[in-house]
């Protein structure tokens, strides 16, 4: 636990959580039409409750792909508003240059010029979120 409370942490198992039922069937409704999505995986919830506000993200581990991991957020959250591509970023905390972000590692091997200034502009935007007050940098 690196010395973190974890006291009041309330685990359930997915179906058994108070608001399963609610938000299952929202997503059912809302992907009418389209592929079924399995609301009992488990990273499927978990992005469930990051767009209910309940959670304010998950944690998916390294038994799960990286496609695996951005296609349960896809289908339960999707891209930010004013976002047309699909990227990743690591944090790294460096002593003397603070926390750094490296956007985009894994998901678009080639990127398109478009799509690289799509990327810097969410890489940019995270670090703003993460680290109010810090200006971000940016280098492609």
């Amino acid at each position: 636990s690196r010395g973190v409370d974890l006291a009041g942490l309330d685990l359930h198992a997915v179906s058994e959580h108070p608001r399963f039922a609610e938000l299952a069937e929202g997503l059912a409704a809302e992907r009418q039409g389209r592929k079924p999505v399995d609301a009992t995986a488990p990273m499927v919830f978990a992005n469930l409750l990051v767009r209910a506000g309940l959670a304010s993200g998950s944690v998916a581990g390294a038994v799960h792909s990286t496609a695996d991991t951005l296609r349960a957020a896809l289908q339960t959250i999707g891209l930010a508003p004013g976002c047309s591509t699909l990227s990743s970023f690591f944090l790294m905390a460096h002593p003397d240059r603070g926390a750094l972000v490296f956007a985009d590692c894994a998901v678009n091997i080639e990127p398109t010029a478009e799509q690289l200034a799509d990327i810097a502009v969410s890489a940019a935007d995270s670090h703003a979120a993460l680290f109010p007050g810090v200006a971000p940098r940016g280098g492609v």
